[in-house]
Formats: C-alpha cells, structure tokens, sequence
C-alpha cells in the first residue's frame, strides 16, 4: 500500500463515529418546560399533552381537548486540551432552538387520542479549522423529527394503558478535513431516512397520595440506503477518492422508564424516575461504500446506561413553582470517546414556574448541565483529550384547554 492510498484508507476509518451530541450519548428529553424544571421527572405525572411522549398512558388524565407548543434551546460550550502538550480547542459555540409540538383529545371517559412532533436524539459539534483532531471530526451533526400519533384506554380500576408510535425522520452529516501529505482536503458524509418504533404504557393512581408510572419505547433502525460522499481535494488525489454512493445504519436505542410520585400534601408533589437507554446495540458502525476496498467496520462498545431524576412542584393557586435535579451516567467506554461526541456524565438542576391563566396555561424553565471533566490518554484511546462541556437549556411553553 503506498503511501497516497495509506491516507486515503485511514481517512475513511476516521469516518465510521456518528455525528452526535448532547445528554446520555446524544439523548435528548427536554420537550416541555414543566417535565425540565422538575428534572424531567414527570413520568407518574400525567399533567399536560407532553405526557404523549413522557408516559403514553397519562393521557387519560387529561379532560377535553388540550394543545401544547413548547420551544427549547440548547447553548452548548466545549472545549478540549491535549493532556500532554497543552494544545487546546474550543467548539464553535451552539445555539440550538427545536419547537415541540402535542394535543390531546378526551373523546369519551375510557379513551384518549393524540399527536405530537418532537425531536429526542441528535444536535451539532463543530471545531476549528485544520485544528488537531480534524482527521476526525470538523463538523459533525445528527438531527431527528419524529411524530408520534398515540391513544390511552382507561382509567379501568385505576389503571390507564397508552400505546404509540414513532415516525422518525433523521438526517446526518459528517465533516472531515483530510490532510494529504503536503495537501490538505474535506470530506462530507451524508444522509436520511425514516424509522418507526412503537411505545407501550402504564399509569396507575394508586391512592391520592401515590401515582405510579412505566414506559417501554422500543429501539429505531436509521439507515443511509444510499447516502453519499463528497470530496474536495487536489487534483492528484481525485481519481481515488471519487464522490460516491454509501451504505451503513445507526440504531436509536430503546429506553425503560419507571416513575413514582407522592403527593404528602395537596399543595407538593414529587416524583423520582429512573430511565434506562439500551446503548449496547451501539457496538459498531460500518459504512459500504461503491468502491468496496473502502468498506469499513468500527467498533463503538458502548454501554446501557441510567438516569436518575428527582423533582417536585409546589402549587399557590394558579402559581406554581418547580425544581429538580438529575444524574446523567455516559454510555460512552474511554477506549472509544472522540471530539466527534465528548460526552461524559453529568449533574443536572434546574428550575421553574407555571402559571395558569384559565385556558391557556403558560410554563418556563432553566436547566443547567455539567458535565464532569473527562481526560483519556494512549494507550487506552489514539486521540487523547481532556474534554470540558456545559450547557445551558431555556424552555418555554404555552398550553391552550378548550
């Protein structure tokens, strides 16, 4: 293998991490603003038209019609510093606003229809220019839309069943800088496709002072069948790395969802829930590519990992106050962390308030993420790093009962 093609092949093998980002790998839950502010545990609430995605079977709970808009904001800071020389980066700053949308619908005592349009999986990372790890990453960004139709049946004994499915959209892209010996090029993967999963439900109100909640959402294949590649790079090297067609899929991992939330007066509830993402799925990405001497495999071995959250709401007439807080374990092994995604674990408060209006019912929240400092170094990992990130999260949000 000369020299030219050694470049070329060890190039693509950089290409085979996902472009990915944010909480628990790059899980994303914060589609309402009264789910954030008590540290996303709602899901023994069954209190707003975002239960459709929370917990499917806490729709029963909510009377007539009901239609929620929420708009939340990521402003994500990261940075990395080689532990051995110094050497430091620092990722464009994100700003990363994604609406949601739900209504629900009571038609009858036993049964509950609904909709929704949120996104749970993706956002962006981008670094400087020729920086040190652009073989690996320059820009990297997975972003989702699903819409999920849903219904309820119940509360039969106190106990209410939801079932739902997801329709996913996704797209990905995946920008490399690619230097050649004394040249230096770029490289873009990209792609789309939709997935489907389905999601079952419990509620139960166990007595007025216990609810308790659990949701299974099932795992989502996403395919690139075909995406694409793209190169600009000299001349000398066009004939062999030619843009072409490519093949590979990534998997959305499924999650397990239990809740339980005690109401000790009429005034306070809180709730403790446990989430459990199924990353082992994530073993390895391969991407086929038209000219099959480029095919390639990577092995990710990512691990299941938890979340606990615990929150609560304190309620003042038509004023209510809210706090929580969570801990975020990373599925992500040292072996395989990268700048592509410098995930880590991490403490996660936040606050809140809501006010009712009569009809429409208005709620904010702030949410600070803090991600513990992280540093891998060879020979465990080929790109040492120490990684630092924080982001701030502003969710807004307007429920309209008609």
């Amino acid at each position: 293998m000369n020299r030219r093609t050694s470049t070329i092949v060890g190039f693509l093998a950089a290409f085979l991490i996902p472009a990915t980002a944010s909480a628990n790998g790059y899980f994303l839950w914060e589609v309402s603003p009264r789910a954030v502010a008590q540290g996303g545990a709602t899901v023994a609430e069954g209190a707003e038209p975002a239960t459709l995605l929370i917990n499917t079977a806490g729709m029963s709970r909510l009377e007539g019609l009901q239609l929620q808009l929420n708009l939340y904001t990521y402003i994500a800071t990261n940075s990395w510093e080689d532990p051995n020389t110094g050497e430091k980066a620092d990722a464009d700053l994100g700003v990363f606003p994604i609406p949601a949308f739900f209504a629900t619908y009571k038609p009858t005592d036993w049964l509950a229809l609904g909709v929704g349009g949120y996104s749970t999986f993706g956002l962006t990372i981008g670094w400087p220019d020729k920086w040190k790890g652009a073989a690996i990453t320059q820009k990297s960004s997975l972003r989702t839309y699903t819409v999920q139709p849903a219904l309820a049946l119940g509360p039969f004994e106190n106990f209410s069943i939801g079932a739902g499915l997801s329709i996913t959209r996704g797209s990905v892209e995946l920008e490399r800088g690619l230097p050649l010996g004394n040249d230096y090029g770029t490289s873009t993967l990209g792609g789309m496709d939709t997935g489907m999963a389905p999601n079952v439900s419990l509620f139960y109100d166990a007595a007025e002072w216990l609810r308790l909640g659990a949701q299974y959402r099932h795992k989502t294949e996403m395919k690139l069948d075909p995406g694409d590649i793209d190169f600009e790079v000299p001349a000398a090297y066009q004939q062999q790395l030619k843009d072409q067609n490519a093949y590979g899929s990534i998997t959305l991992p499924a999650m397990i969802q239990l809740g339980t939330r005690v109401i000790p007066t009429k005034d306070l509830e809180i709730e403790f829930d446990a989430f459990y993402l199924l990353w082992h799925t994530y073993d390895e990405l391969a991407f086929e590519f038209e000219d099959p001497t480029l095919n390639q495999t990577q092995k990710t071995d990512w691990n299941d990992a938890f979340e606990w959250r615990l929150g609560a709401q304190y309620s003042m007439d038509k004023l209510a106050v809210r706090g929580g807080i969570m801990w975020d374990a990373t599925p992500i092994p040292d072996e395989t962390l990268d700048p592509m995604l410098p995930d880590a674990s991490r403490i996660i408060p936040s606050i809140g308030a809501g006010y009712d209006f009569g009809m429409i019912r208005a709620d904010a929240a702030y949410q600070f993420v803090y991600m513990l400092p992280r540093e891998v170094n060879e020979p465990e990992n080929k790109f040492p790093g120490k990684y630092h990130a924080i982001v701030h999260t502003i969710s807004l949000g307007a429920t309209l009962k008609i």
